[in-house]
């Protein structure tokens, strides 16, 4: 009837359908839809990464940032 395969577009659909009824009709330019994004605030995010180490490991990142010499000092007699 048309011509247009049923596996096309939908706009190329609706323009076999405009030419085939022969409508006058402007052509739009195509508009991205916005996507959505979360944003994450700083202080879930730093939460998320904290909570993946044990207080332990925690304690040991705070002292070697510290204390870096003294860390050194005392890591060099048990190497």
């Amino acid at each position: 009837m048309v011509g247009v395969k049923e596996s096309e577009k939908k706009d190329i659909k609706v323009a076999g359908i405009v030419k085939f009824l022969g409508l006058p009709v402007a052509n739009e330019p195509k508009k991205q839809p916005l996507k959505k994004v979360k944003v994450v605030n700083l202080r879930e995010l730093a939460a998320k990464a904290v909570l993946k180490y044990t207080k332990e490991e925690l304690n040991v990142i705070i002292a070697e940032y510290k204390w870096p010499y003294e860390y050194d000092v005392w890591k060099d007699p048990i190497d």
